[in-house]
């Protein structure tokens, strides 16, 4: 009778505090810790508990060591953050690209992107985006649990992304008064989409000015790559024959870091306005 009382109990504390909207660890090893264990937002066990206690639970310990938790808590909050972080650079990226490539579309003569070139776009940027999972995270993004926001995400995408447009018809603009070809055209445009896409990463990916937030050195490593990459390939054989690109001269690629150089700036001063209007 005593356990029956001690079940429930428990079971009814845990789910009152669910109600009133908390999110509720529970750490228990017997029988009677089963209900509680299965309401639990995440139920923790002990790998010497009772084996329905065990199977009632998210989490077993191996190890009698409860900073284990914490640990696990830390990770899954980086986690997390990282995952935003890899969201919201490519849903601003690519929301910007994509508009843009339209846009242009209906008053150029030719196409502004070959399909191929869009591939090598997006394969050239992911070197980096892949990254993004072993970066560093802000002290004060793991002090406090987080959740998904889509309003933010949703924000975020269409403030930013509409950077990256403005910045992209400036330099289409300087490309169509110049009158280029249409290969030095693609390859210009190559080049200053990955250098964006690449620097814009090193602003998304933290609230503070950049060169208070240190990045991971795989991040730093497959940014440079990425950025080597992009600088080079409309120079080589296979850039030319198989991608259509063409040697870009000196006054364009001085323009384009130009360009890239005042849009990096650009996201920094957005970037402040935009957090003390719509923190998360």
């Amino acid at each position: 009778m005593k356990d029956k009382l001690k079940r429930k109990q428990k079971y009814n504390i845990i789910t009152a505090l669910k109600d009133s909207s908390y999110t509720v660890g529970y750490l228990g090893d017997g029988v009677n810790d089963v209900g509680a264990l299965q309401v639990a937002d995440v139920g923790i066990s002990v790998d010497s508990g009772t084996d329905v206690a065990k199977d009632s639970s998210d989490i077993i310990l191996l190890k009698k060591n409860l900073s284990i938790l914490i640990d696990i808590i830390v990770e899954g909050r980086k986690t997390f953050s990282n995952t935003i972080k890899f969201i919201i650079n490519t849903m601003s990226s690519s929301y910007g690209n994509v508009l843009t490539l339209g846009a242009s579309s209906l008053f150029l003569k030719f196409m502004p992107l070959l399909p191929t070139q869009i591939l090598l776009i997006d394969s050239v940027s992911d070197v980096q985006h892949l990254t993004v999972s072993t970066d560093n995270v802000d002290k004060e993004l793991l002090s406090r649990p987080r959740s998904w926001d889509m309003k933010f995400l949703l924000r975020f995408m269409l403030f930013f992304g509409a950077i990256s447009i403005v910045f992209d018809f400036v330099l289409i603009s300087i490309l169509m008064i110049s009158r280029v070809s249409p290969e030095i055209f693609r390859s210009v445009w190559f080049i200053e989409s990955i250098l964006t896409e690449v620097l814009a990463t090193f602003s998304v990916r933290t609230k503070k000015a950049f060169f208070k937030s240190a990045p991971s050195i795989p991040v730093l490593i497959t940014s440079v790559l990425s950025i080597c990459i992009a600088l080079i390939i409309p120079y080589t054989i296979i850039g030319k024959d198989i991608f259509g690109f063409t040697s870009v001269n000196i006054q364009s690629l001085s323009m384009v870091l130009g360009i890239v150089i005042m849009y990096f700036i650009a996201l920094e001063v957005a970037k402040r306005f935009f957090y003390e209007k719509f923190d998360s």
